[in-house]
């Protein structure tokens, strides 16, 4: 089912962010929500996802289930890299699949490892290959068509040719499931949307 967001507005203490905003997020289909800091794209994702709540305006079709990869790592950092994904799993999880996920981003050698032992762009692979194998596992077990992938600015603080790769491995783990894309860069949004919204910001 495609997100229908129609006319939402929201203030807070008095400045506007989000200003008359309608969308369509397509079933499917990946969305880059693009614009400059402070034009509502975080806020718009948390109104999405139910942590927020719009001054005004409906959201239609709202799935039941997010796979998000914050701005912030939001990591147990005393946990080991393995330790942070089994949370998001269910049991028994598939242990193979997650090395093969550490391998593809970069970092199978930090499997065992304590989060506050990495460095952040290795905090923010983790945080990807968190919520890219949750989403795997739901559409595994047919939930697919009622939850969503959001990842705000998931590319943050990776060097080029690490981008890259990590790039390649989440255009090709989200194909065919509804994600929304927040980021700054036209090159993510060239390389992984299907359709590119912009926010201007009030």
């Amino acid at each position: 089912m495609n997100v229908v967001l129609e006319k939402i507005e929201k203030a807070y203490e008095g400045k506007v962010v989000l200003s008359d905003f309608s969308a369509v997020f397509e079933e499917k289909k990946t969305t880059a929500v693009m614009g400059a800091s402070g034009s509502g794209k975080t806020t718009l994702l948390r109104i999405l996802m139910g942590l927020e709540a719009p001054d005004g305006g409906s959201i239609r079709g709202v799935p039941k289930r997010f796979f998000a990869v914050f701005q912030e790592d939001r990591l147990c950092e005393e946990f080991t890299v393995e330790e942070n994904i089994r949370m998001v799993l269910s049991k028994p999880y598939d242990v193979k699949k997650i090395e093969e996920c550490l391998e593809q981003l970069g970092i199978s050698e930090c499997q065992k490892q304590s989060v506050n032992q990495l460095s952040g762009g290795m905090k923010r692979r983790v945080a990807i290959a968190r919520a890219i194998l949750s989403a795997d596992e739901a559409a595994e077990n047919s939930e697919s068509s009622d939850g969503m992938i959001v990842l705000d600015e998931p590319f943050k603080g990776l060097d080029e040719e690490t981008k890259q790769k990590v790039m390649a491995y989440v255009k090709r783990m989200t194909a065919g499931k509804t994600t929304i894309l927040v980021t700054h860069e036209k090159l993510e949004a060239d390389e992984l949307a299907d359709t590119v919204f912009y926010l201007e910001g009030q």
